[in-house]
């Protein structure tokens, strides 16, 4: 059975789709998608912007990051506010970090220069 699941990132509609044989796989791959794409609305401190693209960056040691980052300029706590995901070891599969460092929910994260961490 041909499943699929709508995407809206930055005004445009993706359609992700697989070919699925049960219901158990039907249903992991609605969740999945929704944990990936399930909050794709940057809401920071009363703020929230739509504005919103996928990136995916690669560092010198070809580390590989995935983000969704927020680009509204008119949004100033929104602005480069960005939702980072994590790979699995096995499969690789993408998760969404949704916590800080002190273990704060937190899907939405800014650099602050000046205390040099992600709040």
């Amino acid at each position: 059975m041909k499943v699929e699941y709508p995407v809206v990132i930055n005004g445009k509609t993706i359609v992700v789709s697989d070919e699925l044989e049960n219901d158990t796989e039907i249903f992991k791959f609605i969740y999945h998608m929704d944990e990936l794409f399930g909050d794709t609305v940057c809401e920071r401190n009363g703020q929230s912007s739509d504005k919103v693209k996928l990136n995916v960056r690669v560092d010198s040691d070809e580390n590989f990051y995935y983000e969704m980052v927020c680009y509204d300029r008119s949004s100033p706590e929104c602005n480069y506010a960005k939702r980072t995901f994590g790979v699995t070891k096995k499969g690789f599969s993408l998760f969404p970090k949704n916590k800080d460092q002190e273990g704060n929910w937190k899907p939405w994260r800014k650099y602050n220069p000046e205390t040099k961490t992600e709040e």
